[in-house]
């Protein structure tokens, strides 16, 4: 259950914590669709498509194709986003976000096609055994979706992950992976979509029936959390690593950055400095075990945070992002280091 725990915790990690950043580097996206769903809802439903429809001429399905096919490339904008904040961090992606269908774009687009693929076979051949063979195929396509899915963070994160590398990570992982994209989503998403869409109901039937554009950005923000959630079991099984300079490459160390006001107090360390994240872990553990910080909230590769037993408000936090290792302590003493 801990395990489960913390992939949850660190889902709301990332999305609170990139909360700006995603909110700046989506607002493009999330517009467009929304102008989409409000002006063109009778051009992106499924009987759009049909050729044969009484109610669309030849070119408005034309239309219906070239606005879902914009839909679907606005989603893989969002996803790849997502995953490239959530595990390269926020300054992997341009400030407005990226906008041009690039190799990154096209390659997410390819192997998502192949994924449909992939999944669709085990259906199609399992229909044929009468009664349970439609029931076994699902099951065959919800396993080869959790052991395949590391291949979406991995291509948004410019990673050289295949299906078959995919089938490899995840080997002993897949009930960590079936909650991670199905179990934790669809539970988040009927609890906050509920609670959202009664608000978003009231305020349209209030104000104005406009209003219903306010399901775009719930959908946008139900699908960021799911993505997040896939990333962060992508990062607890396939660590990003720190501390790493790439041959013929050399940066100069930045100054160590201090800050206090009240009784926050904040150290901001570059990774070019002779720490790693595990001694500086091991240094707060040791200075503030003392002062009664001995509940670990959580700990993984990049972050790690420590409470006071006798005060909630207390805390001791550790994060490593953007080359930078970040050390923060509230309603204690301020961090005393080797390297200070």
């Amino acid at each position: 259950m801990a395990l489960y725990k913390e992939i949850i915790v660190n889902t709301f990690d990332i999305v609170f914590k990139n909360t700006q950043a995603l909110l700046q580097k989506l607002l493009i996206p999330i517009i467009l669709i929304s102008i989409i769903n409000f002006y063109f809802p009778q051009f992106i439903s499924i009987h759009s498509l049909d050729l044969e429809n009484l109610n669309l001429s030849t070119n408005e399905s034309i239309i219906s194709f070239i606005l879902i096919f914009m839909l679907i490339i606005l989603n893989i904008s969002i996803a790849i986003t997502t995953h490239r904040i959530a595990i390269l961090g926020s300054s992997s992606v341009p400030k407005y976000g990226s906008y041009i269908f690039g190799l990154r774009e096209l390659k997410f687009l390819f192997k998502s096609l192949i994924m449909i693929i992939i999944i669709a076979i085990p259906i199609i051949l399992f229909t044929f055994i009468p009664f349970v063979g439609i029931f076994i195929g699902i099951f065959f396509t919800i396993m080869l979706s959790a052991r395949l899915s590391f291949i979406y963070p991995a291509t948004a994160c410019d990673e050289n992950v295949s299906f078959l590398s995919s089938w490899k990570l995840t080997k002993g992982h897949t009930f960590l992976i079936l909650f991670s994209i199905i179990l934790f989503p669809l539970l988040f998403s009927l609890s906050v979509g509920l609670i959202y869409s009664l608000a978003i109901e009231f305020l349209i039937k209030l104000i104005s029936p406009h209003l219903n554009v306010l399901y775009s950005f719930l959908n946008v923000f139900i699908t960021v959390f799911s993505i997040s959630a896939l990333s962060s079991a992508y990062l607890y099984i396939k660590p990003r690593p720190m501390n790493i300079t790439p041959k013929n490459v050399t940066e100069p160390k930045r100054d160590i950055i201090k800050k206090s006001k009240k009784e926050l107090h904040k150290v901001v360390i570059h990774d070019k400095h002779k720490v790693t994240f595990k001694s500086l872990k091991k240094e707060l553990e040791e200075q503030y075990k003392k002062l009664g910080f001995v509940n670990i909230a959580y700990n993984r590769e990049n972050a790690y945070l420590l409470k006071n037993s006798s005060d909630d408000e207390a805390y001791v936090s550790l994060r490593y992002e953007d080359d930078e290792f970040t050390i923060e302590t509230k309603k204690t003493i301020e961090p005393i280091l080797k390297l200070l």
